[in-house]
C-alpha cells in the first residue's frame, strides 16, 4: 500500500488533536480511526497537511463522510444529507448528532 509522504506524522498529529476518539463519537480503537480530509487531498494542495482540514473519524464515520451522507456547517454542526431507511444508519447518523470540537486547529 502506497502512502503519502507525511500521512504518518499528519494522522499522528489529528488522533492526538481529538484525543484520539472520533469526532462523532465514543470510538478509541486507533485501528479504527482515520484522519478524514474535509476537502480532498487531490482537490486542495495548498490545505495539504494542515490540521485545520483533518477530522479525526472512525472508519464508519469517515465512509459516511465520503460518500457525502453527512457533513458539517460554519459553525461545525452536522448536517446528515437524508433519513435513511436502514436502522444501521440512523444509529450512526442520528437526527441529533454532535461534533466534538478538536484541542486546536478547528476546521
Amino acid at each position: 500500500r502506497r502512502s503519502r509522504r507525511g500521512q504518518d506524522a499528519l494522522r499522528r498529529l489529528a488522533m492526538r488533536n481529538y484525543r484520539n476518539c472520533c469526532a462523532l463519537c465514543d470510538v478509541t480503537d486507533e485501528r479504527l480511526l482515520r484522519a478524514s480530509h474535509i476537502v480532498p487531498w487531490a482537490l486542495a494542495k495548498e490545505s495539504r497537511g494542515m490540521l485545520s482540514n483533518v477530522i479525526c473519524l472512525c472508519a464508519f464515520h469517515d465512509v459516511l463522510f465520503e460518500l457525502g451522507r453527512w457533513s458539517l456547517d460554519d459553525s461545525l454542526e452536522p448536517l446528515v444529507a437524508q433519513e435513511s431507511a436502514s436502522s444501521i444508519l440512523r444509529t450512526l447518523l442520528p437526527s441529533v448528532l454532535k461534533f466534538r470540537a478538536p484541542l486546536a486547529h478547528p476546521p
